[in-house]
């Protein structure tokens, strides 16, 4: 199942699964806050960041997010997306939904499509969340107006845990 990262199942407090990838390698960045842990290592040979998402109040991890490193062309963009979307369809099947075009004025092949990426006109993005095949997981690929790819984990107990979370934190303030 996709819940798993490196072997690592993501879930637990967002200070035991850190604890898990540093002993798969990553280190903890300095940019972590309360609220993001932020680790670096490698993956795959390839330098990757992870974002590491907690509840607002328990702190399980809800989301993880490995970003790809930031690419200087359209085509090595596209490159890096197409090489995960690989990996993950031949792991976990065809993904459920999902979508890759240009919003117009822009198209592929124009010359111009990192000028869409950053201007948040090009979305390729696929996602595999089927509940009997994939309990308690959504996991996505995308392509991200920063120039990189994105491969993001989310537990959904944990996703929904952490919305209510944040609507006792917002109720109590306002």
């Amino acid at each position: 199942y996709a819940q798993f990262f490196m072997g690592v199942k993501v879930a637990g407090t967002t200070t035991e699964f850190s604890n898990q990838l540093k002993l798969k390698g990553f280190q903890l960045s300095s940019e972590s806050t309360a609220s993001l842990t932020v680790m670096k290592g490698k993956l795959g040979g390839e330098s990757v960041e992870l974002l590491i998402v907690g509840s607002p109040k328990t702190h399980l991890t809800s989301k993880l997010v490995v970003v790809y490193p930031t690419q200087e062309t359209w085509y090595s963009l596209l490159d890096n997306y197409q090489k995960v979307k690989k990996i993950l369809t031949e792991k976990y099947g065809e993904p459920d939904k999902g979508y890759e075009f240009f919003e117009s004025p822009y198209e592929l092949g124009d010359g111009y499509e990192l000028q869409a990426v950053k201007l948040e006109k090009c979305f390729y993005v696929k996602v595999w969340h089927e509940t009997e095949k994939f309990p308690n997981q959504t996991l996505a690929v995308r392509i991200s107006p920063s120039l990189h790819v994105s491969l993001i984990y989310e537990n959904n107990e944990n996703m929904a845990l952490a919305e209510e979370e944040q609507k006792q934190i917002d109720n109590s303030t306002y």
